[in-house]
C-alpha cells in the first residue's frame, strides 16, 4: 500500500496498522514500512505477506502510537485487495481409444480457471514403455479445452502423456501446474507367427 498523510511524519511502524484479514490461511503479516523520502516524510510504502488460499486482506491506520504528530482521522480504513494465489487446474482424460494399432489417439485436456492458455505440442510429453513410439502430436481446440492427438503409432506397450508446467495462467497470474501422468492406451502391434509346417 501507499500511505500519505497531509503532513510529514515520523515514527510510523506496524504497531500503528493493523490487517483486516478474511478467507486467507497461513499468518499474513505486515513485513516493511518504507518511507519515500528521507524523515519526516508525507508517503510511506507498506508491505505485507498475504498467507496463503484466497480471501481479502486491508491495511487500517488505527492509531497514533509514537507518530510526530497525529492525523485527525484515526481510525483510517485503506484498500482491501483480493487475494487468489491458487493456481488453474489441469485435468487430462483418459485416452480414446484405450488400444489402437496405428492411431489416432486423442487426449482431452481441460483447464479449470484459467484465462489464459498456451498449451502446444513441446508441453506434451509422451510416456512410453516396451517399442511404442509416437510419429507425431497435435494440440488444437478452444475455450478451456484442448485435443491432445496422437498419430502413426508404432511397436507394442503403452503410450500416456502429461503436461508441462506452466501451460495457462489466471487472471491473477497464478501458473498452472503439470498435469499427468495419464492413463495410457495399449498398442496393439503384434507380429504374425507362422508354423513352420503352414
Amino acid at each position: 500500500w501507499t500511505v500519505t498523510f497531509t503532513n510529514e511524519i515520523s515514527g510510523l511502524t506496524a504497531a500503528n496498522f493493523a490487517l483486516a484479514v478474511s478467507g486467507l490461511g497461513g499468518d499474513p503479516a505486515i513485513t516493511s514500512i518504507v518511507p519515500l523520502d528521507p524523515l519526516p516524510a508525507d508517503t510511506w510504502i507498506v508491505t505485507a505477506s498475504t498467507g496463503a488460499g484466497e480471501g481479502t486482506i486491508g491495511l487500517n491506520l488505527v492509531n497514533s502510537l509514537n507518530l510526530s504528530r497525529t492525523p485527525v482521522n484515526i481510525p483510517f480504513a485503506g484498500q482491501t485487495y483480493n487475494i487468489d494465489q491458487t493456481p488453474p487446474g489441469v485435468v487430462v482424460s483418459a485416452p480414446t481409444p484405450a488400444v489402437t494399432v496405428n492411431g489416432p489417439v486423442s487426449y482431452t485436456v481441460t483447464y479449470i480457471g484459467a484465462s489464459v492458455i498456451t498449451l502446444n505440442v513441446a508441453d506434451v510429453i509422451l510416456n512410453t514403455t516396451y517399442t511404442a513410439q509416437v510419429g507425431s502430436i497435435n494440440v488444437s481446440g478452444v475455450g478451456n479445452t484442448r485435443i491432445v492427438t496422437l498419430s502413426s503409432i508404432s511397436g507394442t506397450g503403452t503410450i500416456g502423456i502429461s503436461i508441462q508446467p506452466g501451460t495457462a495462467q489466471d487472471p491473477a497470474g497464478n501458473v498452472a501446474g503439470a498435469a499427468g501422468p495419464s492413463v495410457p492406451f495399449r498398442t496393439a502391434n503384434y507380429a504374425t507367427v507362422l508354423n513352420e509346417d503352414d
